[in-house]
């Protein structure tokens, strides 16, 4: 099997939970997410990813972020896999 690289591609529907926290329905995100981190060449760190529900999400961001070969984070639904925002390390 080749190499891939997963490319995000912004939605109407991530920009609003990014700016809003909520999904098209006014709801607060309360499901299952996807933490997937990226290292610098975008391929997937698979050690650091992990599904969480709604807020206990931040463990695994923070725990994919305190890692140097992190460069970026993207949260998906964990089923359908839709992207919700990317998280970069600041």
């Amino acid at each position: 099997m080749s190499h891939f690289r997963c490319v995000p591609i912004p939605t109407e529907t991530a920009q609003r939970w990014r700016a809003t926290g909520r999904d098209d329905a006014g709801n607060a995100l309360r499901r299952s997410m996807s933490v997937r981190a990226y290292d610098a060449d975008q391929m997937v760190l698979y050690d650091l990813g992990q599904v969480a529900e709604g807020p206990q999400a931040d463990a695994p961001l923070a725990r994919a972020l305190a890692d140097p070969r992190t460069s970026f984070v993207n949260i998906h639904t964990a089923k359908p896999g839709c992207l919700l925002c990317r998280v970069e390390p600041g």
